[in-house]
């Protein structure tokens, strides 16, 4: 990688870092709720980071691929989510290396040492993307990967203290204080990083604390004559936040129940969720969190099962992989017998959201390799067969769900390589509105068992509402009225939170 020693031309945008300790510290939603509040404030602020690896994305207008989680602060910022905001994007796949997506587009799969063969000019279009984007903007808010002191990686790194030195970012370090250790985390990352390095960074935040801050004080006053460095602010948890998070960890931690965990009340909707390895695109499930009465927990095995009134196959990175997990758990006969179930009493459902789809047909077809090499037999729900190829589709969609009297017009998004056809007597359930097949479903029972390769189908409210509407009826629990799934109106909660716990005017005054 070409090393720029010093800052880019960035014209007038100010910009400021935000970095970890560790993944998982809460600098996505941070930042995020920093630039809601600096657009609030009447400046023009853009989201930035240099390289970001997740399962999670989705589309820009355009149709080039982005992180979730930049598309978020897109909002956030109150404009349209830009490739330019998240120039390149990993998307790991375990030992065969990672989908390395540059401005959107897909360069196929590379292993490590494959990728930092490329660095170079992939370094080279991160800086321009970042240069483009801050000639309008006020300030552009930088957010770090993982940690900065990852020393092994520090050779390479591009999305740490890589991209802050190249554009003379001030940094602000985060720990989470809600996991424990958070003052040994600033220190070791202090004391891990390079003098020049820890020049950089300019004030510390302590993220989802839990009771009194005035117990923190000896502490703090301690780290601050160490480091000369001021603590910018102590962000409360907030545990009842509905925003996406950044990785499948913590949304886990966040969102589901846990493991093994089943109690049926007869009063809740109980929605059981496979632990796919490969579970991308899991924010398809974040919807949920606005309805009072609906439950989500986390299968891992057969034992875990339980008797779900809703069981989502999520969308999955490898369908291959994921399906075999699902033999080797013994989830994937739990899941048949259940659909055979529906089939026969019409209580409960079965969806599928694209991987989660073809998961559902009878064989996934691979012959280059794309995800899992040559024919993979699936769980035979719906009679369909699905050939990975080279092309990937990537595009946001409005489309009809029509089945059983059931009938909504629905938005969402496509991300997926497989093209699937049907092998017998399937009833077309989600249909796009240019006549393209997006879902199908069980002829017998097409509400209670179906699958479609469009993600975001549950943030319409209305179709939303309706769906579970026919789960509550086959519970006989009593219907009930939509619910609003809003990240805009949670991001207003964000900055409300943090403007009340962050020195916002001197985070500012370090950006200049």
């Amino acid at each position: 990688m070409t090393t720029i020693s010093s800052a880019i031309s960035t014209g007038r945008a100010a910009p400021l870092m935000f970095q970890g300790s560790a993944s998982s510290v809460g600098k996505s939603l941070v930042c995020a709720g920093v630039c809601r509040i600096l657009a609030d404030m009447g400046y023009r602020v853009a989201p930035f980071k240099a390289q970001n690896m997740s399962l999670n994305s989705c589309p820009t207008e355009n149709g080039e691929e982005i992180s979730r989680a930049q598309w978020l602060q897109a909002k956030a910022c109150r404009l349209v989510p830009d490739v330019r905001m998240n120039p390149v994007l990993l998307k790991p796949l375990g030992e065969r290396g990672s989908e390395v997506i540059v401005m959107g587009e897909s360069l196929g799969v590379m292993s490590y040492r494959e990728y930092i063969d490329k660095k170079a000019g992939i370094w080279k279009t991160v800086i321009d993307a970042y240069r483009d984007l801050s000639r309008d903007m006020d300030y552009i808010a930088l957010e770090g990967a993982g940690s900065p002191a990852e020393i092994n990686l520090r050779k390479h790194d591009m999305a740490n203290m890589g991209i802050a030195r190249a554009t003379g970012a001030n940094v602000i370090l985060i720990a989470d204080i809600d996991k424990g250790g958070a003052f040994a985390a600033l220190a070791g990352t202090m004391a891990l990083l390079s003098r020049g390095d820890r020049a950089m960074i300019k004030g510390f935040i302590l993220n989802k604390f839990r009771g009194d801050p005035a117990l923190l004080q000896d502490a703090l006053s301690w780290m601050g004559r160490r480091y000369k460095r001021p603590f910018l602010g102590i962000v409360p948890l907030l545990a009842g936040l509905k925003l996406p998070e950044e990785d499948s960890v913590a949304f886990k931690e966040k969102s589901l129940a846990p493991s093994g965990y089943y109690m049926e009340d007869g009063k809740t909707l109980d929605i059981a969720v496979p632990d796919f390895p490969s579970i991308s695109n899991f924010t398809d499930l974040d919807p949920f969190m606005a309805e009072s009465d609906v439950r989500i927990r986390i299968l891992r095995d057969a034992g875990d099962f339980g008797r779900p009134d809703l069981v989502i196959l999520p969308g999955s990175r490898n369908a291959g992989r994921d399906a075999s997990f699902l033999r080797d758990t013994g989830l994937g006969r739990k899941i048949k017998e259940y659909a055979m179930g529906i089939a026969e009493s019409a209580r409960g459902a079965l969806a599928g959201i694209c991987g989660g789809m073809q998961i559902m047909g009878r064989v996934i077809e691979d012959p280059d390799g794309e995800e899992t090499r040559g024919e993979l037999a699936a769980l035979d729900i719906l009679p369909l067969a699905t050939a990975m190829g080279r092309d990937k589709i990537v595009r946001t969609r409005r489309a009809r769900f029509r089945a059983d009297g059931l009938e909504n017009y629905v938005h969402g998004y496509e991300i997926h390589r497989g093209r699937t056809r049907q092998l017998g007597n399937a009833t077309v359930c989600v249909l796009g509105e240019d006549g393209e097949e997006l879902g199908y479903a069980d002829s017998r029972c097409p509400v209670g068992i179906w699958g479609t390769y469009l993600h975001g189908i549950f943030e319409d409210d209305l179709f939303r509402r309706d769906f579970l509407n026919t789960l509550r009826e086959r519970k006989g629990l009593p219907r009930g009225d939509a619910t609003v799934y809003d990240p805009d109106r949670q991001l207003d909660l964000l900055a409300k939170t943090l403007k009340n716990s962050i020195d916002i005017t001197r985070l500012l005054a370090m950006g200049k």
